[in-house]
């Protein structure tokens, strides 16, 4: 929401001294109204009218707006800011109008200051005084304002009195003021919303007045009569028991009852437990005893200290019993008189302060302390025949907690762990299904009271009550204001007005529920987001419209990724129970129900995210759809841009890689090279050795063979010497030739 200044557009330089006091928004233009001007905006620029006199207030009406200017009438302001006078008879032009409003077909109520109110016809431009029940009460206390709430209700306001619910023929309906919980009596304002509810401008603070509401408000905070405990309808009195004693007043139907009209009865000025109109006499159970209200006189029928509940037996109508703080009480009735009969031996000094039969004669009672009895009475209601505590039953529930109530007959445990019935023979507890089912999810209501065999009152923990229709099946949740009313904790009552109403007593008060009424249209919406503010570096601000993206969707940025949600039920009376989630996608748990109406969540991952809201008092559910954006290294274009520096990283690695691996096998090529060269020097090498080897092997061998052919030649030279010996003396005697011939032969 955006504000924008008009200031610059209102050249009167009068306009600067003024008090606008109404705005007033019309099909083609806003209406601004001072005390002597009427300005106009339309198309972005700004008009005015100087009215001949002082303007009190402006009025819309049926698609007109009427000013009263004191000392001339009443006005119409035409589309072109002209003023029309429409009733400028005598009585008003002296008297300032606080409200005009449509009536009938052709009419006007007006409400004035000082003098009541008027009706003007606009067919016949004639004016007269409209006559309400009570003219003295509006004259005295000052009207200020009034607003039609229907087609022939109207709601007024007063300085000093509250405001009024009236009919179009002047009968008062209700008069609400202090006393039934507004916080002052001096209504500045009012206005009607589109459920048809009134919102009231106080002195101190706002209200609500929920005109639907199934709970009519009969409170008493001042403290005159106490805390409600039961209540009676009896020969034409209301009896309302409560800690300070028993009061009564004339009953004819709620619309006529004037709280203010209870007065103590004298003989009963203590607690009071109970109330029961049986054998057409109401009895009275009290601190001090128990007595019969009949014709406006009380009868003590026993003074002895301490009664609570009472009830009849079926088929001894001359009998009734009583839980009382010493035990079972049985009265009787003798010669048309009830009196005190005995007490039931077995239950001597047991505080019973509540008691009910089942079908088949076993009475339970309901021990202030020690939990809960089935008893079988002697055939002379003496002494106790059979008795059966629960406590002590099989099956029993761990930690059971038990209270019961009837219907159709049958008596039924209940407690948080759900709905059971007691076999009285077998001492044996069992679930029972049917009716566990049948409560659907108030299963584990601690406290029930039955509505005949209509239906069951379910008492919730929240300061509520929930009506189970046994014949629709249908649930209807009466959710009490929390400031203006509380039920009496384990002191719960809950009696028959008519088929539809019921009286339930509370701690400052009682109240009215409606099971045929419609609860107030606001209590089936699912509760509002009213706030929310984001946290940056652990501070908060609230949410920029930059963020909004719709009605039920935000988107944050990366660094601003914490939240504070602030949410409310749209129940004004009472103090609601949420439960919430935060679904990520992989994770939805609701939370657990909880008062609180703030959630905070910090340091939110970037992703889309969606918060569940619900409370009590609706199945509805709100739901915001919330974006964490990424951090700006984690865009769009940022992640285009990783994408193309990894591509040149991945390529740039590949190359390298390539580099690599050809400097690698370069150099494995060379090493290959050198170790070749070298296994070659090494093979020549050793070759050369070989060779040399063999070389000095055959120098060896040819060095043996000349040293053979040697050895042969210096034989042979040997021989030849001793040849020559032995021939030197033969050269004489043949020749040499011959002598070589001869040798060789």
């Amino acid at each position: 929401m955006h504000y924008h200044s008009l200031n610059h557009l209102f050249k009167n330089p009068q306009f600067k001294e003024e008090e606008i006091w109404k705005i007033i928004p019309t099909a083609n233009q806003v209406l601004f109204q001072s005390f002597s001007h009427i300005y106009s905006y339309r198309d972005g620029k700004v008009s005015s009218v100087s009215a001949p006199g002082t303007i009190m207030f402006m009025f819309p009406v049926q698609g007109k707006i009427y000013v009263d200017i004191l000392g001339k009438g009443i006005f119409s302001i035409g589309d072109d800011l002209s003023l029309t006078a429409v009733c400028t008879d005598e009585p008003i032009r002296q008297l300032k109008v606080t409200f005009i409003l449509p009536y009938g077909a052709n009419d006007l109520l007006i409400g004035t200051e000082k003098s009541g109110m008027y009706c003007y016809n606009l067919t016949s431009e004639s004016l007269r005084r409209f006559k309400s029940a009570d003219d003295t009460y509006f004259i005295d206390n000052e009207i200020n304002n009034g607003v039609e709430i229907s087609d022939n209700r109207y709601a007024i306001g007063t300085i000093s009195a509250g405001i009024v619910l009236m009919d179009s023929s002047g009968r008062i309906l209700k008069k609400l003021d202090r006393s039934n919980g507004l916080q002052n009596n001096t209504i500045i304002n009012l206005i009607k919303d589109k459920d048809g509810n009134c919102w009231l401008a106080l002195d101190k603070g706002i209200a609500q007045l929920i005109l639907h509401s199934n709970i009519e408000y009969y409170l008493d905070l001042d403290g005159h009569i106490g805390t409600v405990y039961s209540v009676a309808l009896f020969q034409g009195h209301i009896y309302i028991g409560t800690n300070h004693g028993l009061f009564s007043a004339p009953f004819s139907d709620l619309a006529s009852f004037d709280k203010n009209k209870l007065t103590r009865v004298p003989t009963i000025i203590n607690q009071v437990w109970g109330l029961k109109v049986i054998d057409s006499l109401l009895f009275c159970s009290f601190n001090s005893g128990t007595a019969i209200i009949n014709n406006g006189k009380v009868r003590l029928v026993t003074d002895t200290t301490g009664s609570w509940d009472m009830e009849p037996m079926d088929g001894a109508p001359d009998r009734l019993v009583q839980g009382t703080y010493f035990g079972v009480a049985i009265y009787k009735k003798e010669n048309g008189r009830w009196q005190f009969s005995n007490y039931v031996h077995g239950t001597e000094n047991q505080q019973i302060n509540r008691l009910v039969f089942d079908k088949d004669g076993v009475l339970w009672l309901k021990h202030a302390y020690n939990g809960i009895f089935a008893i079988k009475l002697s055939p002379d209601l003496k002494s106790v025949q059979v008795i059966r505590e629960i406590a002590k039953a099989k099956n029993l529930p761990k930690e059971a907690d038990f209270s019961f109530f009837k219907l159709d007959g049958n008596v039924y445990l209940n407690d948080k762990s759900g709905i059971y019935t007691f076999d009285f023979k077998s001492n044996t507890i069992k679930q029972a299904p049917q009716i566990n089912q049948r409560l659907g999810p108030y299963v584990n209501t601690q406290t029930i009271i039955a509505d005949g065999n209509s239906g069951l009152f379910l008492i919730g923990d929240d300061n509520s009550i929930t009506y189970k229709n046994n014949q629709t099946g249908a649930f209807q949740t009466f959710a009490f204001n929390s400031k203006l009313f509380g039920l009496v904790a384990g002191y719960e009552n809950i009696t028959p007005y008519t088929a539809t109403k019921s009286f339930v007593g509370g701690e400052e008060g009682f109240v009215v529920l409606n099971k045929n009424g419609n609860s107030s249209l606001e209590d089936n919406r699912p509760p509002a987001i009213t706030a929310i503010e984001v946290l940056s570096r652990n501070k908060k601000a609230f949410i920029d419209s930059s963020f909004i993206q719709g009605k039920d969707k935000i988107k944050l940025p990366y660094n601003k990724n914490g939240l504070i949600l602030h949410f409310s039920a749209m129940c004004y009376t009472q103090s609601t129970q949420y439960s919430y989630c935060l679904d990520d996608g992989t994770n939805a748990t609701w939370s657990d129900w909880t008062r609180t109406a703030v959630k905070e969540y910090d340091n939110l991952a970037p992703g889309n995210y969606i918060f569940r809201l619900k409370s009590k008092n609706t199945d509805n559910i709100t739901t915001l759809y919330i974006t964490v954006q990424n951090p700006w290294y984690w865009t769009s274009w940022f992640k285009a841009l990783y994408l193309l520096l990894a591509i040149l990283l991945i390529y740039l690695l590949v190359k390298w890689h390539r580099h690599r691996l050809n400097k690698q096998r370069l150099l494995l090529t060379k090493r290959m090279r050198e170790e070749i060269a070298m296994q070659r020097q090494k093979n020549e090498h050793e070759i050369l050795l070989l060779k040399q080897a063999q070389l000095s092997e055959e120098v060896v061998h040819k060095s043996e063979d000349l040293a053979k052919i040697a050895m042969d030649l210096i034989k042979k030279k040997n021989i030849l010497k001793s040849l020559k010996r032995i021939c030197s003396p033969l050269r004489t005697v043949r020749p040499l030739k011959i002598f070589m011939r001869t040798y060789r032969k």
